[in-house]
């Protein structure tokens, strides 16, 4: 999987409070910030990076208590 071809980027409060203007800046950012996640994502919006949550792979996460009973209980 490719890295994101946009970074994501903090938006200052400045640019989003209650007297500023909407801006074509912070238009951009927020356009931006949304590919970059899609992208980090994954097509579909399924997860495709730092996951091995991909359908037939999964793994449980050491310590997930919850999951692990969820898999005791309804797969022995």
């Amino acid at each position: 999987m490719p890295a994101p071809t946009v970074p994501y980027v903090t938006i200052p409060a400045t640019d989003y409070d209650p007297d500023s203007a909407i801006t074509v800046d912070l238009m951009t950012k927020i356009i931006e910030n949304t590919d970059h996640v899609k992208q980090w994502l994954g097509q579909g919006y399924t997860p495709s990076q730092a996951h091995s949550h991909d359908g037939v792979d999964s793994k449980l996460l050491s310590g997930n208590v919850a999951g692990n009973l969820f898999m005791f209980f309804n797969h022995g």
